[in-house]
């Protein structure tokens, strides 16, 4: 179905696809390494919660980079074909995407762990594991399919009101950014405080910025757009150091209800700041990390199941420093396999914008 937008004129592009898209960046598959090494650290090296969860911020600047690169993409397409996108394609390539390693991952799962709940499958397979982790009592594991479930449904609804409602995008963007903190306060004072992370209200202020990120860049000069996310960037380094304040002073919901829209403007700044040149000078674009990058989504969906693993069958490892360096290369070897033997051969199968 192509479906005309109003007015003129996914998976992010990669260099797996079956063509090099010209909107590839290299550095941005930089900030995916840099996004993922934080949720590795924050779940296996004691203390790295210190002095805020630097795995939340990994998974914040996931999103914000989902955000953009859907929206980029979309936008390109819409250039290129007359003001119109593919619905049917669009979703098509997100399930060649996610689907394949997702739903091994479940089944792994499901013969692994003993406490993996057949009543739960249903939840994760349909990608409302958020919901499930926001009610009370639920069992938080696999914890890190709530970001994978916000992701999806970010995914359909938001190309709908590219297409419907493109002359408002930026106003929505805004209203999203705005209301998403209110969300977390509103499920924090009512004694909700899971679905302040887990829920889709709740993290609609990253995906939101990276998608706003993504608009700007077709409306903007170059050298304004710099000026506005550099002083977004600057707001939000403030925002944070306020927050690492008031959470040292054990006043927690600054934390709560503002880090995720401090990371969200900080990642937004990175993204807009990177360029192949600013990412050479990081090692953002050296072969190791452009290859952690690109296999993050496999590192970030076995993680868990490989530190279960090696806690429960091989607890000889359990040390401190052994365990987080074992479980980080059984990790990076197993999502190479699933993106060499699993990911890729569907990818190919990816229909061309």
């Amino acid at each position: 179905m192509i479906i005309e937008g109003h007015g003129s004129a996914m998976a992010g592009p990669t260099k797996e696809t079956n063509t090099k898209s010209s909107t590839f960046r290299p550095e941005i598959d930089g900030l995916r390494a840099l996004a993922v090494i934080a949720v590795l650290c924050s779940h296996w090296i004691i203390g790295f919660t210190f002095p805020v969860n630097w795995g939340l911020a990994g998974v914040y600047l996931f999103f914000v980079i989902s955000g953009y690169v859907i929206t980029r993409g979309l936008l390109k397409e819409q250039a290129r074909n007359s003001g119109r996108i593919s619905l049917k394609r669009f979703f098509k390539n997100r399930a060649l995407r996610i689907w394949p390693a997702y739903f091994l991952i479940i089944v792994l799962l499901y013969f692994i762990w003993p406490g993996f709940k057949q009543e739960d499958v249903a939840w994760h397979a349909l990608f409302l594991s958020n919901f499930l982790f926001s009610s009370p009592g639920a069992t938080l594991f696999p914890i890190h399919f709530w970001s994978l479930s916000i992701e999806q449904q970010y995914y359909l609804f938001w190309p709908l009101l590219l297409v419907f409602m493109r002359s408002r995008l930026w106003m929505i963007c805004l209203l999203m950014i705005i209301l998403s903190p209110v969300a977390r306060w509103y499920y924090a004072d009512i004694q909700i405080p899971l679905a302040a992370i887990f829920s889709l209200p709740a993290n609609l202020d990253c995906l939101a910025a990276g998608s706003l990120l993504a608009i700007l860049e077709t409306k903007m000069p170059a050298s304004a757009l710099k000026k506005v996310t550099g002083l977004t960037g600057a707001l939000s380094a403030m925002l944070l150091l306020v927050i690492l304040y008031l959470s040292s002073q054990t006043i927690a919901f600054a934390e709560t209800i503002f880090l995720a829209t401090s990371f969200a403007g900080l990642s937004v700044w990175m993204i807009s700041w990177l360029n192949e040149r600013n990412a050479k000078k990081f090692l953002l674009t050296t072969p190791v990390i452009q290859y952690i990058g690109q296999i993050s989504y496999g590192i970030y969906l076995y993680h868990l199941m490989v530190g279960f693993c090696m806690a429960n069958y091989l607890p000889q490892l359990s040390h401190p420093f052994l365990h987080p360096l074992l479980s980080a290369i059984t990790t990076v070897a197993i999502a190479a396999l699933s993106w060499r033997f699993v990911e890729k051969p569907f990818l190919l199968l990816k229909a061309p914008s």
